[in-house]
């Protein structure tokens, strides 16, 4: 696991945290969607995989390491290079 500080121009620096897809799915269990209807009040849930992780940008299935920003947020390596890397520092510097 590695620690980075998020900072985009204009936001609050949030934490991130690069882990691998063990470590992902240790710290990030699943559980199922949950959709509750407005008019009805039904409630209907959809399972998850147990082993399925889904990029927030692309919603490519991730198969190694995820970038995770401020604990909620999930991005496969293709997206942290196209948005992500410039505004990632290392904890511990600069």
């Amino acid at each position: 696991m590695k620690h980075f500080k998020f900072r985009y121009p204009g936001d609050p620096t949030q934490p991130a945290v690069l882990m691998s897809r063990r470590e992902f799915l240790v710290e990030h269990p699943r559980s199922p969607i949950v959709v509750t209807d407005l008019d009805t009040g039904e409630r209907e849930e959809f399972p998850i995989p147990k082993d399925m992780i889904v990029c927030d940008v692309c919603n490519d299935e991730i198969e190694d390491e995820v970038l995770v920003i401020a604990g909620s947020m999930g991005y496969c390596p293709k997206c942290v290079a196209e948005f992500k890397k410039e505004y990632l520092t290392p904890v511990g510097v600069g």
